[in-house]
C-alpha cells in the first residue's frame, strides 16, 4: 500500500503512460 498520495490525478496519467508504452510493441 502506498503511504503517501501526492496527487491522484498525476497517478492516473503515469499508469495511462505506462499502460500505453506497454501495449505499444505488442500492438
Amino acid at each position: 500500500m502506498i503511504q503517501f498520495a501526492p496527487d491522484h490525478g498525476e497517478i492516473e496519467r503515469r499508469v495511462e503512460a505506462l499502460l500505453f508504452a506497454a501495449a505499444g510493441p505488442l500492438s
